[in-house]
């Protein structure tokens, strides 16, 4: 979970794959959650079309987005966009 400022409590941020894949991820939207401190990050489903269409293996870019994330410090409130505070405090 995550507390955004906004919205309070959500289950999920969201990523843009550009910080992970550059031009190839960008506008693509990855979902991350925590769970008992462990990240797992997915491909949000409107945009998994792209990824079958260009044969782009999402899982690894998943695997991708979740280093990723362990390093970052602010995503996407998936409900009203507003930054939210990735790591636990």
């Amino acid at each position: 979970m995550f507390t955004c400022d906004k919205c309070g409590k959500v289950d999920h941020v969201v990523v843009d794959g550009y910080d992970i894949g550059e031009r190839l991820l960008e506008g693509v939207s990855f979902h991350i959650r925590r769970e008992e401190g462990e990240f797992s990050a997915k491909v949000a489903e409107e945009h998994l079309p792209y990824f079958k269409r260009n044969k782009i293996a999402a899982e690894e870019w998943e695997e991708e987005m979740v280093s990723f994330v362990e390093d970052l410090d602010i995503a996407a409130c998936s409900k009203c966009g507003w930054d939210v505070a990735v790591q636990e405090e």
